[in-house]
């Protein structure tokens, strides 16, 4: 289809966006297609029928590798979708196309830049009114997570109606974490943004207590929520306007019993969400909250023993993904099969091909060849990473010990989510690069005690 180039097949094309198996090279062929595509794209986003998230974010990724003026207004557009992540993946997408906006969009993306200000407004008064007690840790963290990533949004909005190279430049300083590279970075936005954004945002991005932070901004932003129960309630109605999946599901997480007032009809249309991981929570919270009389039977998943929420936790609590933000995580606990092994089987023998990488979950795995044991793996440890991303036959065999309970993830959709959240990538390539220079660090110590002895 990339190389005919005819119009005709573009919605046969599309049908394969959807497919898991085929998906990234029916993206590659439209976007050889180019400006023909367009014509196809716009019809499709302007038929309020069509509402697949994912397919639109597909399409979102083929124009931001298709750089005309056409693909540029088709992400400007969708800075407006009512899905906060259709938002923000055009965003990324634009600036990867090094977009400048035109004159007539720069007051819609102040706009936009103005409720990025008052969404992180909303989210320091949240984490400091949910305070240090353990129950909201998991909650907070993940208003940290949106605190985050709206100032990395704002960054990206400056880019578009500013000197792009400038203000990239004093995000990457920001992001150096230095005071002396921050202090660069506020200086070349100094010279750069208005006034009136000026302010705000210097105030969030400065290195000063929370507390300091609202209290200052408080001047622009008078309304505040301060209650737990009415800051749950704000994030589960606004949902998916708002917030990302991981704060919704933190936030229905954090509910107790002593919210008697609480809307249970705010969680009613997350039941059928399309994140499994939300739609689990839900169920189950409003399980809780019905107690013996809990009569809905409009759940029906696939059996599984963990919750999704369960399987971030643990991905978290990996050496793999310990530095992968949990908004992230969700992702790939939505790929996780779960084997259950019983004492005395082997999950793998030596020599089989492999192409997917196990975490233990519960048990004890010991991996050798023969009697001879290389190493022995317990709860949250991991092995056959190096299969996840290049099948070889495997050099040793792993038995299970115990009873165990292992979360697999599989090549295909590994890579597939790797190729649409780029930070999956960078995370597990951070992690496999410290192993190999840990691994030389001993093979170094080795030789120089080999020398010394000889």
């Amino acid at each position: 289809c990339g190389k005919l180039l005819n119009p005709k097949l573009i919605p046969d094309l599309f049908i394969f966006l959807n497919n898991p198996h085929y998906a990234e090279k029916a993206m590659n062929s439209l976007v050889l297609f180019g400006e023909i595509a367009m014509d196809y794209f716009e019809q499709f986003l302007a038929n309020k029928v069509h509402s697949d998230a994912e397919l639109i974010k597909k399409i979102i990724k083929i124009c931001g590798r298709i750089n005309t003026v056409r693909s540029g207004n088709i992400l400007i557009a969708l800075l407006n979708n009512p899905v906060a992540s259709i938002r923000n993946d055009a965003l990324t997408n634009l600036v990867l196309l090094k977009y400048t906006a035109p004159e007539e969009n720069k007051s819609e993306i102040n706009t936009h830049i103005e409720n990025e200000l008052a969404k992180i407004y909303f989210c320091l008064v949240a984490y400091e009114a949910l305070g240090n007690e353990g129950f909201y840790e998991m909650f907070r963290n993940a208003i940290l997570i949106e605190i985050k990533e709206g100032i990395e949004r704002i960054f990206n909005f400056l880019s578009l109606i500013y000197n792009s190279a400038a203000v990239l430049q004093a995000k990457a300083g920001y992001y150096l974490n230095t005071k002396e590279q921050k202090a660069n970075s506020m200086e070349l936005l100094d010279n750069l943004i208005s006034k009136k954004l000026k302010g705000p945002f210097f105030l969030i991005i400065e290195d000063i207590p929370i507390a300091s932070k609202i209290n200052q901004l408080s001047k622009s932003y008078p309304d505040s929520i301060t209650k737990p129960e009415k800051i749950i309630e704000y994030i589960l109605k606004e949902s998916d306007k708002k917030f990302d999946v991981w704060t919704q599901v933190t936030a229905l997480h954090s509910y107790t019993e002593t919210n008697l007032n609480f809307e249970k009809e705010i969680i009613y249309p997350l039941i059928n969400h399309r994140y499994k991981i939300l739609r689990d929570t839900s169920y189950h919270t409003l399980k809780n909250l019905n107690k013996n009389n809990f009569i809905m039977n409009t759940h029906k998943e696939t059996e599984s023993i963990l919750l999704e929420i369960e399987k971030v936790i643990v991905l978290k609590s990996t050496g793999l993904f310990a530095e992968t933000p949990e908004n992230i995580l969700v992702e790939i606990s939505s790929i996780i099969k779960e084997e259950q092994i019983s004492k005395g089987e082997k999950i793998f023998s030596r020599g089989d091909i492999g192409s997917c990488l196990y975490i233990i979950y519960d048990g004890e795995v010991k991996i050798h060849d023969g009697d001879n044991v290389f190493a022995t793996m317990r709860n949250r440890d991991f092995f056959g990473e190096l299969a996840l991303l290049d099948p070889e036959p495997r050099s040793a065999t792993a038995t299970a010990m115990t009873d165990t309970l292992l979360l697999r993830i599989d090549q295909a959709p590994f890579f597939e989510l790797m190729s649409e959240r780029g930070e999956v990538a960078r995370g597990i390539l951070k992690i496999l690069c410290r192993r190999i220079r840990k691994e030389n660090e001993t093979i170094s110590n080795l030789k120089a005690q080999l020398l010394s002895l000889s």
